[in-house]
């Protein structure tokens, strides 16, 4: 008899894009991954909507209130580890600061600007490089 399969771990990335730039996070010293820059990305939670972990972690982690428009992309991590589903998110109410551990640093960067910071992840830039463009969206 095999072992059950277990279900993939979900995840959200934040896209919060205005005027031409995107809001990225360099990780914190105490996830996984450390020092590498991404957009704000956090675990869904038993039983939460990916809507609702969008809300939760921008809160948690960068003290704003947001918006999920709309989910816009899916793909899983380099290793398989986590789903990612990609939300357009629009920030309602405060201005991002690091809330949380999770976070060791963040910046507002254009397009260009993103390939400059390092560790990033294939995934994410293959978003901003391919995927983004054909949006739409700005």
């Amino acid at each position: 008899m095999s072992a059950p399969v277990e279900p993939t771990p979900q995840a959200i990335v934040a896209v919060i894009h205005d005027e031409g730039r995107f809001l990225w996070i360099k990780r914190g010293p105490d996830v996984v991954r450390p020092g590498y820059w991404t957009p704000p990305t956090g675990t869904v939670e038993a039983g939460e909507t990916l809507a609702g972990a969008v809300v939760r972690e921008m809160a948690e982690e960068l003290a704003i209130g947001v918006r999920p428009i709309r989910s816009v992309w899916q793909a899983t991590t380099e290793g398989a580890e986590f789903m990612l589903h990609f939300w357009l998110t629009a920030i309602e109410s405060g201005t991002p600061r690091i809330a949380s551990p999770e976070v060791a640093d963040l910046r507002w960067v254009d397009a260009d600007d993103i390939h400059g910071l390092t560790p990033t992840f294939p995934t994410h830039l293959r978003f901003i490089d391919e995927i983004w463009p054909a949006l739409g969206e700005g």
